[in-house]
């Protein structure tokens, strides 16, 4: 992981969310500046609280659907600002 420059790993966290919300205050993040993938249900709570939830295709039923709707509703977000942009240029 240093390779990629990743600093912070946690393995073996059953409750996630509390470690999300450290992140953010160490990194001084808002929880909108976020991606969080995962793929089961001890990840829900920290996929709701990310401003991007991801998760791989073999994820649980649960997971699948806080995903898909939070990255429909994102790209949604960013197609109408691309159009309202387009309209003004």
């Amino acid at each position: 992981m240093n390779v990629l420059g990743v600093t912070d790993v946690f393995l073996g966290v059953d409750d996630k969310l509390p470690v999300l919300r450290e992140l953010l205050q160490k990194w001084n993040l808002a929880p909108e500046e976020v991606v969080y993938m995962g793929d089961d249900l001890p990840d829900l709570e920290s996929l709701r609280h990310a401003g991007l939830a991801a998760c791989p295709a073999d994820s649980v039923p649960e997971v699948l659907g806080v995903s898909e709707s939070r990255i429909s509703q994102i790209l949604s977000t960013v197609v109408k600002k691309l159009r309202q942009q387009l309209q003004v240029n």
